[in-house]
């Protein structure tokens, strides 16, 4: 059971982001959960992350730790 939610990808939006501590919060399409992520979490990009807020992100649970990708949409 916890592989399938590991692998489940789900949309959310970037609630803050400080490029300065490296980290943030994003809250998934649908729900009032609140999820932190650091910059380490976010795939695909250099050592040098900035997410907007309200930015939309795709992310998803990999051995047991948050994954984020940008979505692309503003």
């Amino acid at each position: 059971m916890e592989k399938k939610r590991e692998q489940k990808r789900r949309r959310g939006k970037v609630l803050f982001f400080d490029e300065n501590l490296g980290s943030g919060i994003l809250q998934p399409r649908g729900s009032k959960e609140r999820i932190k992520f650091t910059y380490k979490d976010v795939i695909g990009e250099s050592s040098f992350v900035i997410l907007f807020e309200g930015e939309e992100v795709e992310f998803w649970y990999e051995n047991r730790r948050i994954r984020v990708k940008r979505s692309g949409k503003i």
